[in-house]
This record gives C-alpha cells, sequence and structure tokens, in this order.
C-alpha cells in the first residue's frame, strides 16, 4: 500500500523517501480515477521530492489536473501559476490562461479575468468590458458568421496547424469557464469560437461549438438579436451522424437541454440535461465544467417549478461543491436549495442559508447570483406571509431586470411571477390595494407576454388571488377551477395542491375536504406546514379568509 507507507515515512521523519513513495501512489490513484486521493499525494511529492525546475513543473502540472478533475478549481488555479514560474513562452501563457480559467470557475472572479484579459490578448482575442460593448461586439461577430454561413471542409487533427488548434482550444477554455460564470462578455468569443472552428474543420471541435452557439446565443436571445438564425442546433445533429462519440452525443444532449430549459419546458429539459450530465462526469477532467454547467441549469429548474426531489439531489451537489472550494457553484446551489428549509418549515434556517452563501461569495454586479439570491429571499418572505418586506421587495427589481440574466426568458418569468405575487402579498394586508394590484397585474401580463406554456397556471393561480382581493368570488373561482382542470398544471403538484387548498378554504374553511386532500397531497411530498407553504403559490387570499 503505497499511500499507508508514505504516511508511515512522513510519521518517521524521512520525508524525501514519503514524497518520492507519494509521486508512485499519486500516479496509482490517478490510474485508479481516486483523483482526490491523487491531489493530496501529488501535493506531498511536490513539497518533499527533490527535482530539477523541469521535473517540479512537470509534477505541479500533474498535480492541476488531479485538482482540476475534482473541482478545485482556486487551488488548482494557485499551482497553475506556480507552475507559469517555472516555464517560459508559450508554455507560460498556456499555464497562466488554465490559472486565469481556474480563478474565474472558482468564483474568484475579477482575478481571473485581469489574467486572462493578458493571454486574451496574446491570441487576439479580446474580453468585452460590460453588457453593451458584449451586445455590440456580439453583434459584429454575427454579422460575419452569417456572411461566411456554415460551410465546412472536414479535417483531421493532423491536417491543422498545431498552432491554430491550441488557439481554438484557448479560446474554448476560456469561453467555456466565463460562460458558466457570466452570460453576455463570453458571448462574442462564443461566435468567434465557431467561425475559427468551421475554419479549422475538425469535427468535434465545430460540433461543440454549434451547440454551444445554439445554447448561449441562438436560443436564449434570438428574439433580441437582429438577422436570421444560422440552424446550429440543426447543423449540430448533422454533424454528429459522422463526429460519433460520447463528446459529440453529451453537447447535443445539452444544447436540447438548453433550449427546452429556454422554455421551461422542464420534465423533458431534466432528461436532457441529466443524460449530458451523465455523459459529460465519465469523460474525465475534460468534462468538469460542462457537468458543472448541467448542474446549474438543472437546480434552477427545480427552484422554479418547485421540485422537491430532484432539490434534494441539488443539495447533494452543493455539499460536494462546498467540500470543492467551489465558491461560485456551492453559492448558487445553496441559495436555490434554501427552498427546502421551507419545506421543513424552517424560513429562519432557509435564510440563514442564503446569507451564508453570500457571505461566502458575493459577485460583483447584476448576474444569475443576484437573480437567486432575490427569488430565494422573496420566496421566504412570501412563505412567511411578510407583506411590508414584500411590498420593497416590489421596489427592487428594475436594475435587475436591465441586467443580462433577464434576456433569458425563463428568468425573467420566474422574477415577474414572484414580483407579482409579492405585490399581491402586499395588497392584502394594505389600506390601498389597487395600486398593488395593478403592478401584479402588469407583471402577471409580462410574463404571460413572455409566450411560455410552463408559467400559465400559475399565472392562473395568481390572478384568482387578485379577482378575490377584488371581490370577483366567481372569477376567482373560474379560474382556480381552471388551474385545477389543467393537464399541463399536474407536472407541478405543490402549485395543484395550492389551488385546491385555496378553493376548499373558500368553500368550507380549512377543515373542507378539498383543503385537507390538498395538505396531504402537500405532506406525502414532504411538506411539513402545507397552510404556510400554499402562500408561495396562492397569496392574496387573506381578507376572504379573514
Amino acid at each position: 500500500d503505497l499511500e499507508a507507507l508514505t504516511d508511515h515515512l512522513l510519521g518517521a521523519g524521512e520525508r524525501e523517501r514519503a514524497g518520492i513513495y507519494a509521486l508512485r501512489a499519486a500516479a496509482q490513484a490517478e490510474r485508479a480515477l481516486a483523483f482526490d486521493q491523487a491531489a493530496r499525494l501529488y501535493a506531498i511529492a511536490v513539497v518533499h521530492c527533490r527535482q530539477s525546475e523541469t521535473d517540479k513543473r512537470e509534477l505541479l502540472m500533474r498535480w492541476c489536473d488531479a485538482l482540476v478533475h475534482v473541482g478545485r478549481a482556486a487551488q488548482a488555479a494557485r499551482v497553475y501559476l506556480e507552475a507559469a514560474h517555472l516555464a517560459d513562452g508559450e508554455q507560460a501563457a498556456e499555464l497562466r490562461r488554465k490559472a486565469g480559467i481556474q480563478f474565474v470557475l472558482g468564483g474568484h472572479i475579477e482575478e481571473g479575468i485581469d489574467i486572462l484579459r493578458e493571454t486574451l490578448r496574446q491570441l487576439g482575442l479580446e474580453l468585452p468590458v460590460d453588457f453593451r460593448q458584449a451586445m455590440h461586439d456580439l453583434f459584429e461577430e454575427r454579422q460575419r458568421l452569417l456572411q461566411r454561413g456554415l460551410r465546412l471542409t472536414v479535417r483531421t487533427e493532423t491536417q491543422i496547424r498545431a498552432d491554430i488548434l491550441q488557439r481554438l482550444d484557448a479560446c474554448w477554455a476560456v469561453t467555456l469557464g466565463l460562460l458558466i460564470t457570466e452570460i453576455d462578455r463570453p458571448l462574442p468569443l462564443v461566435v468567434r469560437y465557431l467561425i475559427d472552428a468551421l475554419d479549422a474543420g475538425e469535427p468535434r471541435r465545430v460540433l461543440q461549438g454549434l451547440c454551444l452557439y445554439h445554447a448561449s446565443v441562438e436560443g436564449p436571445l434570438g428574439s433580441t438579436v437582429r438577422g436570421p438564425k444560422i440552424l446550429a442546433l440543426e447543423a449540430a445533429e448533422d454533424l454528429s451522424r459522422f463526429e460519433q462519440s460520447p463528446h459529440g452525443k453529451a453537447w447535443i444532449a445539452l444544447a436540447r437541454g438548453c433550449e427546452l430549459h429556454r422554455v421551461g419546458d422542464f420534465q423533458p429539459a431534466l432528461i436532457q440535461l441529466q443524460q449530458a450530465a451523465d455523459l459529460f462526469g465519465s469523460s474525465g477532467p475534460q468534462g468538469v465544467n460542462e457537468l458543472r454547467l448541467c448542474r446549474q441549469l438543472m437546480a434552477s429548474l427545480c427552484v422554479t417549478f418547485v421540485l422537491i426531489d430532484e432539490l434534494r439531489v441539488a443539495d447533494k451537489w452543493a455539499q460536494e461543491a462546498e467540500a470543492r472550494d467551489d465558491l461560485l457553484v456551492s453559492t448558487r446551489l445553496r441559495l436555490v436549495t434554501s427552498l427546502l428549509s421551507l419545506v421543513a418549515d424552517d424560513p429562519l434556517g432557509a435564510r440563514r442559508q442564503c446569507r451564508d452563501a453570500m457571505a461566502l461569495w458575493r459577485p460583483a454586479g447584476r448576474d444569475i447570483t443576484a437573480f437567486t439570491e432575490w427569488t430565494a429571499l422573496v420566496a421566504i418572505e412570501l412563505y412567511e406571509g411578510d407583506a411590508v418586506a414584500c411590498g420593497r421587495r416590489c421596489e427592487e427589481l428594475t436594475e435587475l431586470l436591465a441586467g443580462p440574466a433577464a434576456v433569458v426568458p425563463l428568468w425573467r418569468g420566474r422574477v415577474l411571477s414572484l414580483r407579482a405575487l409579492a405585490a399581491i402579498c402586499a395588497a392584502a394586508a394594505a389600506e390601498h390595494v389597487e395600486p398593488l394590484i395593478t403592478r401584479a397585474l402588469g407583471d402577471l401580463d409580462a410574463v404571460e407576454a413572455l409566450g411560455l406554456p410552463c408559467f400559465s397556471d400559475a399565472v392562473k393561480l395568481a390572478r384568482a388571488g387578485v379577482a378575490e382581493l377584488r371581490g370577483q368570488r366567481e372569477l376567482c373561482l373560474s379560474l382556480l377551477d381552471a388551474v385545477l382542470g389543467s393537464a399541463e398544471a399536474q407536472a407541478q403538484p405543490l402549485l395543484v395542491a395550492s389551488a385546491l387548498r385555496r378553493r376548499g378554504e373558500l368553500m368550507g374553511g380549512p377543515a373542507d375536504p378539498l383543503a385537507l386532500r390538498a395538505d396531504e397531497i402537500m405532506r406525502e411530498r414532504g411538506v411539513a406546514n402545507p397552510e404556510r407553504m400554499v402562500r408561495l403559490f396562492a397569496p392574496g387570499f387573506c381578507r376572504a379568509l379573514r
């Protein structure tokens, strides 16, 4: 047992021999895919092995590979920088580029971007400074793509110059790394990568470029970017008939999952994203970032549609991310899974989880994390029935809706619908009801204008609350019945149970058979306090119930 022998030698003070055995044990662990073990042993070898600068650099790079594989991004970044000090020329630049990407992935965004700007310039690439410049650069790059088209002369790697492949792979790593963190500044690089990949002609790189373009540009920004679509996903699917690899299948599944995610078709989206996650997860270190992306997308669907069993899985992902010191993913997943504390009737615990997550990592700007924090806090306040807090939340959203994350229809719909629910909650306790109701109806109209069927029943349930506040009992009951009779709503059992409970309360109070049946449905899914949980879906009934 080489690892046990290493520990024994360290305990005996024979550090140089321990370093030699640690190196052998690390290589053995790596072959067995035990990368956590390998990372620990490489760390021992780096400290205690006597080596030349060249050998130490190679050892540091092997340590980095193990760290990247287990998602220890920030630590990997620091080790890459240490290796870069022992390298020169293009290798030093490549190691610094890898360090920058890992800093970004680990949540140290500004530190990472400072490094990446330098290395991107060496590749003839530039990162936009803000959302406005990103959209301008995206338009210019997209015009180039439209003029060029998707013409492709297929070549193998051996037919392409090594420096072209190196530049492509560096652009890909930077682009994907930044897209996991933010959704605006990397967009011009997505298009630039696709153009360069098409020019090079290597099928694997073209396929992943087409899929990423569809997932990040053509899908979510289709209605905001001028000009015709290039039908990137269809082209990728055609190419996949020749590129029959797990990597290609994974990217096709991810692109399809992103398309379904965009429109909120959550059940097939989860199937496609899980398929992609399984394939990326089994592909070694090169699939780590794609796996992180899949999990974040799945978690956002779980919280939007309150899928409790799936959220419990996401909670395990959050624990794994914390153990890896993955600040970005652990923060976002902790915000998402705070909803589980509400399921357990622990709003204080949910609030504490949000506070602790943001204390761990609070990015600047109006990114996905800011959206996620806002939605988590509104959910808590709705659950508590805190009309005053909900009234304040209605005033906070203007800046977020002007940011890049609001371009994604699903996220925009989620935030607008929550603001409408917050306004309805505030109106239920207000002296002057109509201004808040008018605001809520405006947001609900905006949600409907997005044209996403996944929000249709939630909007009807919110409008039922408005109707009850206005004393329109028949309209309220009609809207509740529409939700209960909707086939699509059955995929959201807590939403249906909320409509059922409100109908029962209006007809016979909390002891009505319909209300009791609703409570039973919620408890079957682990909800500890159905009376409070229903506020998350259907505020506005308080006056009638009093």
